[in-house]
């Protein structure tokens, strides 16, 4: 798979780029990490918020509000308990397949009617080699597209 070499002040257009496709970021300088620490909704891998509710409450906001959900961890790690329909639902790796019915899960109440905003993006960011493991069908699926920062 083609990795996309851009430098930090191109990302956003390589992840928009990227669509319907989500991005693997590939980044070792953590540049990547302070930008969407500040333009994204952070959740990380190795923080002590990496929990099923606190997940799914990101990723519900993300979504909504159409901001960048950005997940932070290593190739080493799995991540495959969190991809589920009432946390991270498999469609939002890929825009085509992602519908408002996918939100279902995360309505409170018959009132809580919620919608997919266009501007939603989902990336992964890695600051070491490799690919995760545990993304790997996705990957070979064409839902996720690598960017290498330079």
């Amino acid at each position: 798979m083609a990795h996309r070499r851009v430098p930090l002040t191109q990302l956003v257009a390589a992840v928009d780029n990227n669509l319907p496709a989500s991005s693997i970021i590939r980044d070792p300088s953590g540049n990547a990490y302070t930008f969407y620490k500040y333009k994204g909704t952070l959740a990380e891998r190795a923080s002590n918020e990496w929990n099923p509710a606190t997940l799914a409450r990101k990723a519900k906001y993300a979504v909504t509000k159409g901001d960048t959900l950005a997940i932070v961890m290593n190739p080493n790690d799995d991540i495959t308990d969190m991809i589920q329909p009432n946390i991270i639902p498999a469609n939002f790796f890929n825009r085509n397949r992602l519908r408002d019915e996918d939100l279902e899960p995360f309505m409170e109440d018959r009132r809580d009617y919620l919608f997919v905003h266009e501007k939603f993006r989902l990336v992964v960011i890695l600051t070491e080699d490799g690919a995760p493991h545990c993304l790997q069908r996705y990957i070979d699926a064409g839902d996720f597209q690598f960017i290498d920062i330079e």
